[in-house]
């Protein structure tokens, strides 16, 4: 019984949170009024057919307000107007259904249609930190098939309170034919309810298990796919696909599970309204019923019977759909709770970003950056540089506000790092790293990944900078010759070209190269960097590197070795007095 409680009480909860909720009421309201009018108006219309005296009280009660009724409209009281107002009022019933049946599913189209814009742009801007912890498995099952899901339990919410009001509505009338036959159903389907409510919680069981080893499965497909070329050189890459294929038949064996329940529910509910249609039927002769009521009292119950049956079902779908709104809250409230939260000041870029005195650590006690302080003058090139490990790319990170410093403060323009408006920031900044990331379509789509348009000139200008114009006119389909899924039909040289030229489309403020050219050959590497000497004076330039031959022309250069900033300098002097700078120069 705790479990039938727990799922009232979220139904009601679903239905509380749905939107126009009033406006579904109202419409079944006018529905009911409509097939609560029309249906008993066949009773004196069937003894008029045949002829007979409306003697029944039920007979002359429904008809002494119908012909007062009808002298009101001036209309006849005969078989035939009182058969055609019947059916056209019947009909306006179920017209009015269909009608509540569409909006319903607008309405769950705009719920589904705000939780995943709503997820999408959540996780876009949550923090750092919970994004490196999250699985991608998780974000992928959310928006490609959960919030299909919860917004089901929305929809079902709605049809829940619309099929209880068909079944009151439908009730009413065959209490107004025969209160004790009504009464002897309402015991029948009474039973039937209370074993759909028994088998019901093991739906909802098997739907949670279900869920999960469905978001189980996107992980391991995600992983997959990052990792393919890993998969497709590895001969020892049995025992993870044994994996996969186990979640795979554990998936498909819940499933199957799941749907014997609900189909064996559904079908014993079919099968016990036909049961119970046929006993009427049978026990014609001891119901001391005229024909005519009886003929009535079926088509009452052959409508109520379908409604009973949808009811039952969409309690059992709820009990399928509610672990996936539940599911779909979790996130999108656990998404929330991590959103990051920024100043509102916003940066002058024609202004200084110094660090004093920072530490950092990922793990308790071991730190990865101990006591830094750097200046990045603007306009300038500023380079970290450090062999693997030694904490450049952690410093960059803390600088884009991706992490905070446990200890010390970044200020940008004096201003702390807690109250500057990231949000803005960020949108002046273009950051190439060396792990490339491309998206699955053209050179051109890749390129204005962040433009709606970009001047002809411009583009050309950005491609010659970057060694891309030639490269790209002497393709077949040119600069809409598609990549691939992440640029899988171009190289490490090429990708890195492309992305690096998709940063200068933005015409950002602060230009970030983390490795970014750690893929280029060094005459390629030499002449992007000479080129992107020449805009220095128009943008701020901050590179990460652990080869020193291409920046040469550096205004400052920090020189970091386990995490610590052991000298700082241009190329010239640290070349001159730092031997394990020195080291760091890769051989012509």
């Amino acid at each position: 019984m705790n479990s039938f409680t727990n799922t009232i009480s979220y139904i009601f909860k679903l239905i509380k949170e749905t939107p126009k909720t009033f406006n579904i009421i109202a419409g079944n309201v006018i529905s009911g009024f409509l097939i609560f009018i029309g249906l008993p108006m066949l009773l004196p219309a069937l003894n008029l057919m045949e002829g007979n005296n409306l003697n029944s009280n039920k007979d002359n009660f429904i008809s002494l307000y119908l012909e007062k009724i009808y002298k009101i409209l001036n209309i006849d009281f005969v078989f035939f107007n009182v058969v055609l107002v019947s059916i056209l009022l019947i009909i306006s019933s179920y017209i009015v259904v269909i009608l509540i049946e569409l909006y319903q599913k607008k309405i769950q189209i705009n719920i589904k249609q705000k939780n995943m814009i709503k997820a999408i742009e959540l996780y876009k801007s949550v923090k750092w930190s919970w994004l490196l912890e999250d699985s991608s498995g998780k974000f992928h099952s959310i928006v490609n098939r959960e919030i299909e899901h919860s917004s089901e339990a929305n929809l079902n919410s709605l049809r829940f309170i619309s099929f209880i009001m068909q079944c009151f509505i439908y009730f009413g009338i065959a209490i107004f034919i025969s209160f004790k036959i009504t009464l002897l159903a309402s015991i029948f389907f009474l039973i039937i309810i209370l074993f759909n409510i028994f088998f019901s919680k093991f739906i909802n069981i098997i739907s949670n298990q279900y869920n999960n080893l469905f978001i189980k499965l996107s992980q391991f497909n995600s992983n997959l796919i990052l990792n393919k070329k890993f998969f497709k050189t590895t001969g020892t890459n049995s025992n993870y696909i044994q994996k996969i294929k186990s979640n795979i038949l554990t998936l498909n064996k819940t499933n199957f599970l799941l749907t014997i329940f609900t189909e064996a529910l559904r079908s014993s509910t079919s099968i016990a309204s036909f049961i119970f249609l046929g006993t009427i039927f049978l026990l014609y002769d001891y119901l001391n019923f005229d024909f005519s009521s009886l003929l009535i009292l079926i088509l009452v119950f052959m409508r109520l019977l379908p409604q009973i049956q949808n009811l039952i079902a969409v309690y059992v779908k709820l009990n399928e759909v509610i672990p996936y709104h539940i599911s779909v809250n979790n996130r999108l409230k656990d998404l929330s709770q991590n959103k990051e939260i920024f100043g509102s000041i916003k940066f002058n870029f024609d202004k200084s970003i110094q660090a004093k005195d920072i530490y950092f650590h990922y793990t308790e006690n071991i730190d990865t950056l101990t006591n830094i302080s750097f200046k990045i003058n603007p306009k300038q090139t500023t380079a970290f540089v450090g062999r693997s490990g030694s904490g450049k790319s952690t410093l960059l990170d803390l600088i884009l506000n991706l992490n905070k410093p446990k200890k010390g403060n970044i200020f940008y323009d004096k201003v702390s790092q807690v109250d500057i408006d990231f949000n803005d920031f960020r949108t002046n900044v273009a950051y190439v790293s060396q792990d490339t990331s491309l998206i699955e379509g053209t050179i051109y789509e890749n390129l204005l990944i962040s433009q709606n348009y970009l001047a002809k000139e411009n583009l050309d200008f950005i491609l010659k900078t970057t060694l891309l114009y030639d490269f790209i006119n002497n393709l077949k389909d040119g600069i809409n010759t598609v990549v691939g899924e992440n640029g899988i039909q171009l190289s490490g040289g090429q990708k890195q070209r492309i992305s690096i030229a998709r940063a200068l489309v933005t015409n950002p403020k602060i230009l970030i190269l983390d490795e970014a050219t750690s893929n280029l050959d060094l005459d390629s590497e030499k002449h992007i960097i000479n080129t992107l000497q020449n805009l220095h004076n128009n943008l701020t330039i901050i590179i990460v590197t652990h080869r020193i031959n291409s920046i040469g022309f550096a205004d400052n250069i920090y020189y970091l070795e386990d995490g610590k900033i052991v000298d700082q300098g241009n190329y010239d002097y640290l070349f001159k007095n730092n031997k394990n700078f020195k080291s760091l120069a890769t051989p012509k």
